[in-house]
């Protein structure tokens, strides 16, 4: 169940600011959420207990009833501002946090993502003070954890060694929890195109990086625990179908990693079809290790 009354909080609404008035910070992180109070709180005490301070938060709630409110309330004073309302999805969620963000730079933290140390904004702000004007995408990072909170495997490397290399039926590209995104990329209206609702942060950083190399700074910045649409057995069709989508409209084409991927798709949705989620993981974790790669499920 949603809720479909708006509430709303943080320090903007009790102008908690500074004498200027509405600061310019050098980063925000914005958190989508729905129904995950389970996890909610660490990611806010992640961004919270940072050691650089000139951090705006942004926390949009799809109306959830499991006690995220309470969450939301307990930590508004170090907040700068949130709201619980019905929304469309993730996407639309991030959309509506673009026209609140002031931050120079823009990190999307999902719920139960958490910033790997507490000085993890601290480093990636001596990589900002580096780069050029024409800079809209710096990324470090990301550690990815599995449902035992044991890291799997290290995700980012230096733009020269992932550009022009494919993965997962597309070109490769930054994982999106290591990804600070320039103010400059996220003022458009609209700048997640909602017609993808589990790859439209993708189309976002490609387009970007058609236009300029991002640039790496050799930081972990976050710990994410893995799951999520785009890795669920029960989403894996869908997934690549929004690939297939975005890779047409950008014009990217490797057609035998995509036939590949594509084909592998449709044998793990038939697997989840007929087995379920729990057996369509121990198939896809037994495929990885007999192809020499660490098992991904561990169930």
């Amino acid at each position: 169940m949603q809720i479909d009354v708006a509430f709303c909080g943080g320090k903007r609404l009790e102008k908690h600011l500074d004498k200027s008035g509405l600061r310019v910070p050098v980063f925000t992180v914005v958190t989508a959420i729905f129904n995950g109070a389970q996890d909610l709180e660490r990611t806010i005490l992640s961004v919270i207990n940072q050691s650089y301070n000139d951090v705006e938060y942004i926390i949009i709630d799809g109306g959830s009833s499991d006690g995220t409110l309470d969450i939301l309330r307990k930590y508004e004073y170090a907040v700068d501002y949130w709201i619980s309302e019905r929304d469309k999805g993730i996407y639309d969620a991030f959309n509506k946090a673009c026209h609140l963000i002031t931050g120079q730079w823009t990190i999307f933290l999902g719920a139960g993502d958490v910033f790997h140390d507490t000085e993890v904004l601290a480093k990636i702000y001596d990589t900002v003070q580096d780069v050029g004007k024409d800079t809209e995408i710096i990324y470090g990072k990301v550690s990815l954890t599995n449902n035992r909170n044991t890291p799997l495997k290290s995700l980012n490397r230096p733009w020269a060694q992932m550009s022009d290399q494919w993965r997962g039926g597309r070109p490769m590209l930054p994982h999106h929890q290591g990804v600070f995104l320039r103010k400059t990329i996220l003022s458009s209206e609209d700048p997640f195109d909602t017609r993808y609702r589990i790859a439209a942060d993708s189309k976002l950083i490609y387009k970007s990086i058609k236009s300029v190399d991002p640039v790496f700074a050799n930081v972990i910045v976050a710990s994410v625990p893995l799951g999520g649409l785009s890795t669920a057995p029960k989403y894996v069709l869908a997934t690549a179908n929004e690939i297939v989508r975005i890779n047409f409209e950008l014009g990217f084409t490797n057609y035998p990693h995509q036939i590949w991927f594509y084909l592998k798709a449709i044998f793990k949705r038939w697997i989840f079809s007929f087995a379920g989620d729990t057996a369509s993981k121990r198939c896809i974790d037994k495929y990885r290790r007999l192809t020499g790669r660490a098992s991904k499920w561990n169930l």
